[in-house]
């Protein structure tokens, strides 16, 4: 029981370092609609991107563009690097619909990253490092 409570306890404060370690992803296919991310969490120290996919959201019956951005990915993996912020009392109400990145290596092991949050949603900076990556598209389509 005494244990149930300390689990209980520490998801409620948002314990779950899994999914909230900075400089964290999970390993996955580079493959957008077939992702299945690895459940066990590693770091992306180490890990040198030879390039990004990005995996768009399909919110409507229409085509999406699968794009990947080839190049080192600096800035981005500096971002990633970042912590989370605590968990405010109160979030806006607002989503994000944000695509699925991959960042892979040079022999095409992927990682997708956790995206650092400033409590509630992904932090501006993290969206603006990766939107900024010279994307283009290698397929056009549903996911």
């Amino acid at each position: 029981m005494k244990v149930m409570l300390i689990v209980f306890a520490l998801l409620l404060a948002g314990g779950a370092a899994s999914s909230s370690t900075a400089g964290s992803g999970h390993r996955a296919q580079p493959v957008c609609g077939a992702l299945n991310p690895s459940p066990d969490t590693v770091s992306l120290d180490g890990f040198t991107v030879s390039w990004v996919l990005r995996c768009p959201v399909q919110l409507r019956a229409e085509p999406v563009q699968t794009q990947r951005a080839d190049g080192p990915a600096t800035e981005v993996m500096r971002v990633l690097k970042m912590p989370s912020d605590p968990k405010p009392d109160a979030c806006s109400s607002w989503g994000q619909n944000l695509p699925d990145y991959v960042l892979v290596d040079a022999a095409g092991n992927g990682i997708q990253p956790v995206l650092p949050t400033d409590g509630c949603h992904v932090k501006k900076s993290v969206v603006d490092a990766l939107d900024a990556l010279p994307y283009r598209t290698v397929k056009t389509g549903n996911r």
